[in-house]
């Protein structure tokens, strides 16, 4: 499973360069972890607004929890958080930046492709800037996986690359009339912190019927939870 290395951890998730390990200030890190901060906090308002207005996550799982920068914050808002990572020296990074944080309610968990760690269901699944960097029948399946642990009422936030095959001419960007509902809101701004989403596409169907759709060809599909377009992101809320 490919993924990126601890000296590019953050950097790699947010490609400024005051994020290089070599560059990185204290400023820096707390802007670094600030996003992490916004970012869970406008997920949980989207499946509020669009899925269950009462949901309250009591066990979530990060699948590619890198340094940390989300587990933080969903440590905040739910009882159990659960961090996946196929690096060791990642899990090593998330774990100090918990302790610095006082962060005490964070499992920790090595990742392989049948997910072998894991253990129970989730009322949250949640992933991002991950599933790009693993082949894509490997991540479906893995995504497959994924979907069993998803307890029933549960949500799944995960999200996937553009196909720059399926929109050529736009670089994998959907034209106008095919994006889905726009769910940005007024006065969002601070680009360099916040990843708007400005689309969604809720799927209320069974999981077979996500994998059916998603098969062999899910960096193609434009229905889905998109992530800033300035990133070339989707997220699919499941």
């Amino acid at each position: 499973m490919g993924g990126v290395g601890p000296s590019r951890a953050y950097f790699g998730v947010i490609t400024d360069s005051k994020f290089r390990s070599s560059e990185m200030t204290e400023q820096a890190r707390q802007e670094f972890f600030e996003s992490g901060r916004w970012h869970v906090n406008y997920v949980m308002q989207i499946i509020r607004r669009k899925v269950d207005a009462n949901f309250e996550p009591k066990r979530v799982l990060d699948f590619g929890c890198g340094v940390g920068r989300l587990l933080i914050p969903f440590a905040g808002i739910a009882k159990q958080v659960f961090g996946l990572d196929v690096s060791q020296s990642m899990l090593q990074e998330a774990r100090r930046n918990c302790e610095v944080n006082g962060v005490t309610n964070v499992h920790f968990l090595h990742s392989d492709d049948t997910l072998s760690s894991l253990s129970g269901g989730f009322d949250l699944i949640h992933s991002c800037i991950v599933f790009q960097h693993i082949p894509v029948e490997r991540g479906r399946l893995i995504f497959a996986r994924l979907l069993h642990h998803l307890r029933p009422g549960g949500v799944g936030a995960v999200q996937f690359t553009y196909s720059k095959a399926r929109f050529a001419a736009t670089h994998g960007i959907a034209p106008v009339e095919l994006s889905p509902v726009s769910v940005a809101e007024p006065g969002d701004s601070n680009e360099s912190l916040q990843h708007e989403y400005d689309s969604i596409h809720v799927a209320r169907e069974p999981r077979g019927s996500v994998l059916r759709r998603l098969h062999g060809s899910w960096w193609r599909a434009w229905r889905v939870l998109v992530l800033s377009e300035a990133v070339r992101r989707h997220c699919l809320i499941v």
